[in-house]
């Protein structure tokens, strides 16, 4: 019984004993009311005060020139209503438009993801030619690798990867797919940029047999390193970090039904992660 029924009891029996006739009385559950919701809108940022700049691109400013700024120097922005060709000064040869960057380089084409391009751009410290050269060569190797069967792990997968172990530096992949919340990154035959020593990831199944030698040599001294890789492959013999190390996740994808050849394959496989990490 709560308090707001005997409430009702109470004014029931009241009400009988001056009419004199027989009130029924009929208790069903009390029901909690839901609570109030709030609105999406609540938690979306504030709006961006209006500005009379003038930034139209090709007609009050160039690319290479600088960006108009507003008086009070609080930032804006403008929507085009088509996309815009990006070039740099230092790279005259590649094009970024909708997302991707084209280098039209004779013996040198490539398309490659924008946000990755400039990211290398920026960390490259060589001669802009040698870039658009190297990032040739990764496109080759990833293209290589990923026609053998090899997938690349998410970025959520590798962020998980990075937090847990705190690493600083990925090994594996090629320069155009590494991720680049990492400080330093590289194989162990070709560093793509930052710092190459620190606590790693090691994506181990993108690796050649000789990167994997080297790996191997040195993660026998070291006590700070994640390994990603399969659960049960072909090669567990050769691969003897398995017995200094220790497992720390395990993982298999679900099988996919392909409908139209009713034929049942298995996608990725299963996965585990190896790790040996000194304390703190």
């Amino acid at each position: 019984m709560t308090p707001n029924s005997e409430n009702i009891k109470a004014q029931a029996d009241n009400e009988a004993k001056v009419t004199k006739k027989v009130i029924r009385m009929i208790q069903r559950k009390d029901l909690p009311w839901e609570r109030d919701s709030i609105a999406r809108a609540a938690n979306d940022p504030e709006h961006i005060p209006n500005c009379n700049v003038k930034a139209t691109v090709g007609q009050h400013f160039l690319f290479h020139e600088p960006i108009p700024r507003a008086i009070n120097g609080q930032g804006y922005f403008r929507v085009t209503t088509k996309s815009l060709w990006w070039q740099h000064e230092q790279f005259p040869k590649v094009w970024t438009a909708e997302g991707l960057s084209t280098c039209s380089e004779n013996g040198y084409q490539w398309t490659i993801n924008s946000t990755m391009w400039n990211h290398l751009r920026v960390e490259w410290q060589g001669q802009p030619l040698d870039l658009l050269r190297h990032i040739h060569e990764e496109v080759h190797l990833q293209n290589t690798l990923e026609a053998s069967g090899y997938r690349s792990p998410t970025w959520r997968i590798l962020r998980a990867l990075h937090f847990c172990s705190k690493a600083k530096v990925l090994v594996g992949e090629s320069m155009i797919t590494a991720d680049p919340f990492f400080e330093g990154a590289g194989r162990p035959s070709k560093p793509y940029w930052g710092p190459q020593q620190g606590r790693r990831v090691i994506l181990w199944e993108s690796l050649s047999p000789e990167s994997q030698q080297k790996c191997l040599t040195e993660l026998q001294n070291d006590e700070e390193w994640v390994i990603w890789c399969k659960a049960n492959p072909k090669d567990r013999a050769t691969q003897a970090f398995r017995e200094y190390g220790k497992c720390i996740f395990e993982g298999k994808r679900a099988k996919v039904t392909q409908v139209n050849d009713n034929q049942e394959g298995s996608s990725g496989g299963k996965h585990v992660t190896r790790a040996r990490c000194r304390d703190g």
